[in-house]
């Protein structure tokens, strides 16, 4: 094993581990508040700038702080609902489907990252292609991002 397989599996261990101890109702909880609050931002965004403009004046400070309130609003109240899902789990002494869950996802989503990683590391460097073709991690890692996002770049010698 090489010194990129270390690193690649100390990463995904590491993310891994992240995801177990946040568990996956605060994963899925927190990410989906935050895509929402981002996608309210861009829908009504203008209206929350010009409802902040009468109390600020100032146009440029309340476009940003009209979006930005929006995404920390909803993301906020997305994880207040997840905390109390995951009280909920606690105290019917299901808190460990919860981390199993977490990890699980922590761990799929950082495989397909890493994989991303490696993708691209092959088109803009050929030192890291040739470190990822000794690889056997970043090898399984190019297979994993290859089946679920078909990336089409390969190893060829």
């Amino acid at each position: 094993m090489s010194v990129l397989d270390w690193v690649l599996i100390i990463l995904w261990i590491g993310l891994t581990l992240g995801g177990f101890w946040k568990g996956a109702v605060r994963l899925i909880f927190g990410g989906g508040g935050l895509l929402a609050g981002v996608w309210l931002a861009i829908i009504a965004g203008a209206d929350a700038q010009s409802a902040l403009e009468g109390v600020l004046g100032v146009g440029w400070v309340a476009a940003v702080l009209g979006r930005l309130l929006l995404v920390v609003l909803c993301t906020g109240l997305s994880l207040l609902a997840g905390w109390g899902i995951e009280r909920t789990l606690t105290s019917l002494k299901l808190g460990w489907v919860n981390r199993f869950f977490g990890a699980a996802l922590a761990g799929g989503i950082a495989a397909v990252f890493l994989g991303m990683v490696v993708v691209v590391a092959i088109q803009f460097s050929p030192g890291l292609a040739d470190l990822c073709r000794e690889s056997v991690v970043a090898q399984y890692l190019l297979w994993i991002s290859e089946k679920l996002l078909g990336a089409v770049e390969t190893l060829s010698t």
